[in-house]
């Protein structure tokens, strides 16, 4: 996939982008699901027996990921992000980029954890600035938003900031939704509501 992409001069076209995309989602999906399992099966009493066993599988399976999703950051950083042609062509990589480090902050032991985060932090930072240049119901400035409130408030505990960061945003994103075309308005309309069940959800917690 480097090859590919280092070869082509230009910022990749939309289709281009989904197809790296949805490769990338592939080739973790395998590792994905049975770090999953091996990590449910860690916390079920019936397995204790197994726990040796199960955390030697656990640790081989994060290694995994870890080089996968080190491997594509890299990727998008160096190969694609430097030809983005446009904001949105930015956020779009920048979208990839935070997700694989929420990633990684998910599977890594805690001794890590505090470097992982703040690396998805300064990401996060770096892709809001951006959304600040892109129309408010921008499907995916909706998308990034969404993904870094979560992250604030759930990660780095600043959870005013993230509530009234999302208030902010759907007090605009709602009113310009109706000059999207369908399938984005329809991309829009998810986000916005997912944004909605999550402050409806720190009520509760706060």
């Amino acid at each position: 996939m480097e090859d590919i992409v280092e070869e082509n001069k230009q910022d990749l076209s939309s289709e281009l982008k989904l197809f790296f995309k949805s490769s990338f989602t592939k080739a973790l999906k395998a590792s994905e699901k049975a770090w999953e399992e091996v990590n449910k099966a860690e916390k079920n009493p019936k397995y204790f027996e197994f726990s040796r066993t199960l955390n030697e599988y656990k640790e081989k399976i994060t290694g995994e990921l870890l080089t996968l999703y080190r491997r594509f950051i890299k990727m998008i950083r160096e190969l694609c992000f430097p030809k983005a042609s446009s904001d949105e062509s930015k956020l779009f990589y920048l979208n990839m980029i935070c997700d694989y480090k929420t990633n990684i902050t998910n599977i890594i032991h805690d001794d890590e954890l505090l470097e992982a985060n703040d690396s998805a932090f300064r990401s996060y930072e770096e892709a809001y600035e951006i959304c600040g240049r892109l129309e408010s119901s921008n499907p995916s400035k909706l998308s990034l938003i969404n993904k870094y409130t979560i992250f604030l408030f759930e990660i780095k505990l600043e959870r005013v900031q993230a509530v009234e960061i999302i208030k902010l945003i759907l007090s605009t994103a709602e009113n310009d939704i109706d000059d999207l075309n369908p399938a984005l308005k329809e991309d829009a309309v998810l986000h916005i509501n997912a944004m909605k069940e999550n402050l409806k959800a720190w009520k509760r917690i706060k």
